[in-house]
């Protein structure tokens, strides 16, 4: 169904698709296994993407380190993305060793190339540059193998589920547009990694909060507004010439500790106004915007499954965990980028639970 005016799509299922979901359940699974399991081994390159070595087969890196997700498991699993947005063909929760992996390098960089930055000691100080660099190639490779994937479900939805071809294309398009933009933010993130450019990234927000906080996240967020809904990122700008860029943030629970930073690319000027805006609030103030930035513009956040189910089924947070920058209009004039403001505003931060506040500590 279209409007006049965009509107935000959400993702997950309604009601009438529960329902037809549960009279096709096998069918569907079957169909959706097949796909996915496809797209998986059509996606994966030859080569590692960090030493471009051919290989045979790949390490299942994790996107967020294992010490994190391990802190705060409980009977060695954890919540995701999927508890909140409940496609129903997907597990609710996962174990930590399964837990946000990609394969796209070879086990012996994926030995050496994080050691700095996943060492849960190397945070008495704040983090170095070198290991700012470590993470932000971390967050790219992981980027990349989810648009490797995607790009080989959206082909895989034209040829055998008859998905419209100008549908396709246009997300082939975006695909390859962010490709080649992390395809270059990891060369330059690589590079820092060696550490002789400590100067390449800003960490732009910093704290240890003395307890440990129930999520892990890592990761590369595109932001659409700031705290006055000023326009961040053009999310919907198709010109090659106009880039997104992103902002890292990470939350990283330790044994009696958390901590919470943000960072970006030393050369974007893009977030100044934000991180200064962010910096001037009161402590509750910025975890409250940080917690709804992980959780309305990713799905790459873990939970621990000791957290009251309560929070689970809270209405504002469910909505929040199922929000999609996809809008969709009755005409080509309708103006997305404003209904995405509305839709990811940080005036609605503190409509959600704060699980980065020290009401929700495990210790």
């Amino acid at each position: 169904m279209f409007f006049d005016d965009p509107q935000m799509l959400s993702l997950g299922l309604d009601e009438q698709e529960h329902k037809n979901y549960s009279h096709n359940k096998i069918t569907y699974n079957k169909l959706m296994s097949k796909i996915q399991a496809k797209a998986r081994q059509e996606a994966k390159l030859n080569y590692c993407y960090y030493c471009k070595k051919e290989v045979s087969s790949f390490c299942n890196s994790h996107s967020v380190p294992q010490f994190c997700l391990r802190r705060i498991a409980a009977d060695g699993k954890v919540y995701y993305a999927n508890t909140l947005i409940d496609l129903p063909f997907m597990r609710s929760e996962q174990g930590v060793n399964e837990a946000g992996t990609f394969q796209l390098i070879c086990r012996a960089c994926d030995s050496k190339i994080f050691q700095q930055y996943e060492d849960p000691t190397a945070y008495q100080a704040k983090p170095t540059g070198q290991m700012l660099a470590q993470i932000a190639m971390k967050d790219y490779l992981q980027m990349i193998y989810k648009r490797l994937h995607e790009e080989a479900l959206y082909r895989l939805m034209g040829a055998e589920l008859g998905a419209p071809t100008n549908y396709v294309d246009h997300n082939h398009e975006i695909i390859s547009l962010d490709l080649s933009e992390y395809s270059s933010s990891f060369s330059r993130a690589q590079i820092g990694s060696l550490g002789k450019h400590n100067d390449w990234y800003y960490l732009c927000y910093y704290k240890k909060l003395n307890y440990t906080v129930p999520i892990a996240f890592q990761g590369g967020v595109v932001m659409v507004c700031d705290f006055e809904d000023d326009v961040i990122n053009d999310i919907y700008n198709m010109s090659p010439d106009y880039h997104t860029k992103e902002i890292h943030i990470a939350v990283f629970p330790l044994e009696q500790e958390s901590i919470i930073m943000l960072f970006i690319d030393a050369r974007d000027k893009r977030y100044r106004k934000f991180y200064k805006q962010l910096n001037k609030l009161p402590l509750e103030e910025q975890l409250s915007a940080i917690n709804y930035i992980i959780f309305s513009y990713s799905e790459n956040v873990y939970i621990s499954k000791s957290i009251d189910e309560s929070i689970l089924t809270n209405e504002h947070f469910v909505a929040t965990c199922q929000k999609s920058s996809i809008a969709t209009a009755s005409h080509p004039f309708g103006n997305a980028l404003n209904a995405a403001v509305a839709e990811f505003s940080l005036s609605k931060r503190n409509e959600i639970p704060n699980l980065l506040s020290e009401e929700f500590r495990l210790a």
